[in-house]
């Protein structure tokens, strides 16, 4: 394990004092009550597992703190066989060995106390140690997780551009700039374009920032649109209203919403400006939802978060020397004209499920209110989570997420796919591609066999958070039945 010890210490907010069946423990917790780390106080009868340092890379909270594993995950033998040795061979060796290792692991953890630099330590030439803290919201689609392996990928074919293609959140975007990447990119979201904004192209100063955000956040609750239709009132753990609709937001902080919306539509910001303060914004609704992390639908009863009131906070800016783009539209239209060494695609992907239904609620539906937040359009809406009526399924689909065959007999999904890597002009492509997807093994092996060269492939296992890399043969089509696993492919066209 790698950690940033400075990092770690002043996200630190809070340290609980816990008796375990025999030992006791120190948990270290942020300020979202997200667990960093743990000291556990074993006596001499404990065994491994009952004292030392710990921490849970698998917890998104631990990795945002700045902890990252040298082992890819959870060890797997079959796939460490590198760390496996070095272990073996420190088990053996003599006390004067032991202080030439110990020499060499202090020259290899040096790096990551340099921020956002990317390491390749002698011990383990292919790995990434250290990866750049991103920010965003709960989402869907995030790949906070994939970061690690996606960066690794990366850094093996050296790329000076890259084009993240559906940036989403732009957490992916964000790590790719900081690491000295030039970053173009794109989403036809407008609200992923506010994010893009944000911390792409800002190179305004924190302070300035800091001065509106406190303006905003003394602002008087007023009632208004967003009140009148997303906000609820405790009724003690119940989020239905009379109307019998449940809602994302407590009534306390919607009606700050309201306020604070309309107050943002008068300031004299530019586009740079006001996509920061929106930025803001949104993140500090969504510390405060009542949600799965989507606006499809909503929990029955409040979230404890739900009760505390809306704060914003200026979002994680940082510096880059390079000249980033953000894009805003359709991916086939917009990747004629991107001219970069490497792409990104992350591509909302449909369910393989046979049993869901035509009218199935779309990709771009989850994120509805972030939309409405950002263009202020009051627009008309419609169902129990009263969406907007331009998410609807007839209007907001995407090929991506196509259910159905073609008159050919195969899965449109998987000819968007072929379609979008017969477009890119990129010479390496990165494809992250779920098992929850619609393509068959067979098929997506096909097609990107096919589409040109494949350099790597890395397959994470959410369920035992396992990443491990397959050969390039039909290994990996058996793999993929699993379930609940996210694929990426490094492929040369």
């Amino acid at each position: 394990m790698v950690f940033d010890f400075e990092k770690a210490k002043e996200n630190t907010a809070k340290i609980c004092f816990e008796t375990g069946k025999q030992h006791q423990k120190f948990r270290f917790y942020d300020k979202l009550d997200g667990f960093i780390c743990e000291v556990r106080y074993g006596d001499k009868k404990a065994n491994a597992l009952q004292r030392g340092f710990w921490t849970d890379t698998k917890k998104e909270s631990a990795l945002q703190h700045g902890f990252t594993s040298i082992t890819k995950g959870w060890v797997d033998y079959s796939e460490n066989r590198l760390l496996v040795e070095l272990f073996a061979h420190a088990l053996i060796t003599t006390r004067n060995g032991h202080a030439k290792a110990l020499e060499n692991l202090k020259i290899d953890i040096k790096a990551p106390k340099k921020k956002c630099k990317c390491m390749t330590p002698s011990m383990f030439p292919d790995l990434i140690f250290n990866f750049p803290e991103t920010e965003g919201v709960k989402y869907a689609g995030s790949k906070l997780k994939l970061l690690p392996y996606i960066l690794q990928l990366a850094h093996k074919v050296k790329p000076k551009t890259v084009f993240d293609g559906f940036a989403g959140t732009t957490r992916v975007s964000q790590a790719f700039a900081q690491l000295g990447y030039k970053v173009i990119s794109n989403d036809i979201a407008v609200w992923s374009k506010i994010f893009g904004l944000c911390y792409l192209k800002n190179r305004g100063d924190r302070k300035f920032y800091q001065e509106i955000i406190d303006q905003l956040n003394f602002l008087p609750e007023k009632d208004g649109w967003f009140t009148e239709n997303y906000g609820g009132l405790p009724n003690g753990k119940s989020s239905s209203e009379n109307d019998g609709f449940k809602k994302p937001w407590q009534i306390h902080n919607t009606r700050k919403l309201d306020a604070i919306r309309e107050e943002i539509d008068k300031l004299n910001l530019d586009e740079i400006e006001k996509a920061v303060v929106l930025t803001s914004l949104i993140l500090a609704l969504d510390r405060v939802d009542s949600t799965l992390g989507h606006f499809s639908s909503y929990l029955n009863e409040w979230s404890p978060r739900s009760f505390n009131r809306m704060k914003l906070k200026v979002p994680r800016l940082f510096e880059s020397e390079k000249e980033h783009e953000v894009l805003s539209g359709d991916i086939f239209k917009t990747i004629e004209k991107v001219d970069a060494d490497l792409a990104y695609f992350d591509p909302p992907y449909g369910s393989n499920n046979e049993k869901m239904p035509p009218s199935r609620v779309r990709y771009a539906a989850y994120y509805h209110l972030w939309t409405t937040i950002i263009l202020n359009d009051k627009p008309k809406v419609f169902g129990k989570a009263k969406r907007r009526t331009d998410t609807s399924d007839t209007l907001a689909s995407s090929a991506f997420e196509e259910f159905r065959k073609s008159d050919s007999g195969r899965f449109m999904a998987v000819e968007a796919i072929e379609k979008l890597l017969a477009k890119t002009s990129a010479k390496h492509v990165i494809l992250s591609y779920s098992s929850s997807g619609k393509a068959t093994a067979e098929e997506l092996y096909e097609m990107l066999s096919q589409s040109g060269k494949m350099l790597d492939f890395v397959k994470v296992d959410y369920k035992r958070n396992v990443m491990a890399t397959m050969r390039w043969t039909n290994e990996w089509t058996r793999e993929i039945e699993k379930g609940n696993q996210e694929l990426l492919f490094l492929i040369q066209r």
